[in-house]
């Protein structure tokens, strides 16, 4: 059975999207932890509640962001900003989706490049070591954001005259 067209392109990075925040909530710190070499969130997450300056660099817009979710009434401090990171996090693994499926869309057909973008998509979004920072208060999952747009920004540069991508 063959599904709708632009379903394919619905359907699996829904997939992703919702699999990968049930999973991040699930295994995410209640509070302010240790784990995971996150020995930086006290500072981070103290930071951001005082308007304060976390230690070199500073992190403004880290920082900027975490107040914002330090404001959502659920949980606690520690936990509202636990959920910046894995909400970065979840939003990487969708660009690294993005990533793929747009860059292998011209030789593949529509459902294989869905397959091989969702793979990618968990691949990065449950490799130990971006899930341990995805579940903490840490600067990382922000940092792999960044990382990610501006390759699919590249990506996407490269397949037409943009000007982001200082094509005019």
């Amino acid at each position: 059975m063959k599904l709708p067209k632009n379903l394919a392109k619905v359907i699996a990075p829904s997939l992703l999207l919702i699999s990968l925040s049930y999973i991040y909530l699930k295994t995410m710190a209640p509070d302010l932890t240790w784990a995971n070499g996150g020995s930086d969130g006290g500072d981070l997450i103290t930071a951001a509640a005082t308007g304060g300056i976390a230690h070199p660099s500073g992190y403004p817009l880290y920082l900027i962001l975490a107040r914002f979710f330090q404001l959502i009434p659920v949980g606690s401090l520690a936990y509202r900003t636990n959920l910046m990171s894995a909400l970065f996090a979840v939003l990487t693994a969708l660009l690294v989706y993005a990533i793929v499926f747009k860059y292998l869309l011209a030789e593949l057909d529509e459902y294989t490049v869905s397959i091989v973008g969702l793979s990618a998509g968990f691949a990065i979004g449950l490799s130990p070591l971006f899930w341990s920072q995805a579940v903490i208060t840490e600067v990382y999952t922000l940092h792999a954001f960044f990382i990610a747009l501006i390759i699919y920004i590249t990506v996407h540069s490269r397949k037409k005259d943009n000007l982001i991508a200082g094509k005019a």
